[in-house]
């Protein structure tokens, strides 16, 4: 990559947005193959393109500079630690700054960062029922019947879906046979609830 003309980190970096656009437009103003024979500089002329610049930006774009998190040094620190590689650090901060644009703190971050990584890892939020819409059959790749849960691909089923076992506990008891049975939840769909209004018991419907 060749030299910077500009923003070398010398004692002239910018140090604010006005400074970036007054040095860049400076740079270029200088962009002759024989300065001298350019001409006059006009420097109140060029002191009004910059500001008429800086005007346009700022009534046109959000400009935010924001002090790095303790979360987003923490995260930087971590994977420079690890070698990771530059493009690599700046993917994994893109998401934290995702992450921590929603103003999380305490126990909601740690109840956000939860349910983020569960859904990172194709795992369900709530328990698995027998909706039969939430289990595939696999019946005739396995041989036998079988059900697959479409939500967590790991839980199995013999019997459509009342039960299951999952693949992980199967793989350390010895066998699908000796895994141990897990028994889904009732699936309730709004069809099957009638809305009924308020009865005696203070009920708003029923569960057929």
């Amino acid at each position: 990559m060749p030299d910077k003309l500009i923003f070398d980190g010398s004692s002239c970096e910018p140090r604010d947005l006005s400074e970036v656009i007054g040095q860049s437009m400076g740079a270029a103003s200088m962009c002759w193959e024989n300065v001298r024979d350019a001409g006059k500089f006009e420097p109140d002329r060029a002191s009004r393109i910059t500001q008429e610049v800086i005007d346009w930006i700022e009534a046109n774009y959000e400009l935010k500079v924001e002090k790095e998190s303790n979360l987003i040094s923490h995260a930087r620190r971590e994977l420079e630690r690890i070698g990771e590689e530059p493009d690599t650090i700046d993917w994994y901060l893109s998401v934290v700054r995702a992450f921590t644009a929603f103003g999380h703190s305490g126990t909601s971050r740690d109840v956000m960062a939860t349910v983020l990584e569960r859904l990172l890892r194709f795992k369900p939020l709530s328990e698995l029922t027998n909706d039969p819409a939430e289990w595939e059959d696999r019946s005739e790749m396995s041989g036998r019947p079988c059900w697959q849960n479409v939500r967590d691909s790991r839980a199995m089923s013999h019997d459509g879906g009342r039960t299951y076992w999952m693949i992980h506990e199967a793989e350390a008891a010895g066998g699908s046979d000796v895994a141990p049975i897990h028994h889904s939840k009732d699936f309730v769909s709004e069809s099957n609830y009638e809305l009924k209004g308020s009865g005696p018991d203070g009920t708003a419907g029923t569960s057929s």
